[in-house]
């Protein structure tokens, strides 16, 4: 699956997640199905079912995982980072090689600090 597809496909299966567990409902086995593959609604179901996975047809959304899907977060020697998940590769790059990130598009309040702050250090 092309990754722009598996990003959307995910970025819906979190959504449903995430609205199931804020109404308090339990996500259901069929409607996730239908989420992950609207043209053969029951393929994944059915996979589950005949397989041993030992998943309930609806279980309830853990949101320690929702969580993890929605944002990346880390912190360490007086930096916090914090940015939803989506944002990774169009606003946000991340060079594995130097452990660096590139953020484009910062908010202007920031924007303002750094030049604040920056002009008032030199």
């Amino acid at each position: 699956m092309p990754s722009d597809t598996a990003s959307e496909k995910s970025h819906n299966l979190v959504a449903y997640a995430q609205a199931q567990e804020k109404i308090g409902e339990p996500i259901s086995l069929d409607e996730l199905s239908e989420v992950l593959d609207e043209d053969r609604p029951k393929n994944f179901a059915d996979f589950i079912r005949s397989g041993d996975y030992e998943i309930s047809e609806a279980f309830a959304a853990d949101k320690r995982t929702l969580n993890q899907y929605r944002r990346y977060t880390g912190r360490a020697e007086g930096m916090s980072i914090s940015f939803e998940a989506h944002l990774l590769g169009e606003r946000v790059e991340f060079d594995p090689a130097n452990a660096s990130l590139t953020i484009k598009n910062l908010p202007t309040q920031l924007v303002n600090q750094l030049q604040t702050g920056g002009s008032q250090q030199k």
